[in-house]
């Protein structure tokens, strides 16, 4: 309640200021036109150089600084302005969510490309320096820093006194070559579509320790 009498004092108070202006304006003018005995003429030409717009109400020319005449000011309620001030308020917001949403695409767009990069460097084999050897011999492209990073499996293989700390090769007879290369892509890009199937989703628990 405190809030909307505060909001209509200063709707009044806004009310008042626009009256002054309009009256100290037209006050101008019209001094202007009429003082100072043979500058009238000058003063009036002022007067019709001065810039005007339509009323936003009823289409009548006035003056430039203003966004209403005198009549359709005075016929405007307290209602009308504070409709008119939440309006403005609504606008800024969506100013503001509009710059917010170009910064989320922004920083999306880029995300989307560090993925793709990453995709490219696994089915490219870009500067691999381990071979994953699957089902019948076959064989896939990696690197080690990527496996390790995202895969605590893998991880230890490379760090401990394994045989795959070494090797240049990792054989891993018992996972489908479809599946291994659907875990893969997910540590690369986290593409996930193609786990769905029983053995994509085995092949992510044993290798990652939880579920798709």
């Amino acid at each position: 309640m405190k809030e909307e009498e505060q909001e209509m004092l200063d709707v009044g108070g806004h009310k008042d200021k626009y009256r002054r202006m309009i009256d100290g304006n037209r006050g101008a003018g019209g001094s202007e036109g009429s003082g100072g005995g043979g500058s009238g003429g000058g003063g009036g030409s002022r007067g019709a150089a001065m810039d005007l717009i339509m009323c936003h109400q009823c289409g009548n020319l006035i003056e430039n600084n203003v966004t209403y005449c005198h009549a359709c000011y005075d016929m405007r309620s307290d209602s009308d302005f504070r409709n008119e001030q939440r309006w403005g308020n609504l606008e800024s917001d969506l100013v503001v969510l509009a710059a917010d949403l170009q910064k989320e695409r922004a920083a999306t767009k880029r995300l989307e490309e560090t993925l793709q990069s990453f995709r490219k460097m696994l089915l490219q084999g870009i500067h691999a320096d381990v071979t994953i050897e699957t089902g019948e011999f076959d064989k896939t492209p990696a690197h080690r820093a990527v496996l390790a990073s995202r895969s605590p499996v893998f991880k230890a293989m490379f760090e401990h006194e394994l045989q795959e700390k070494t090797c240049a090769h990792i054989r891993v007879a018992d996972v489908p070559t479809p599946a291994m290369r659907a875990l893969l892509l997910y540590l690369y890009t986290g593409e996930c579509v193609h786990l769905v199937s029983k053995s994509g989703r085995m092949v992510k628990r044993a290798f990652l320790g939880r579920r798709v």
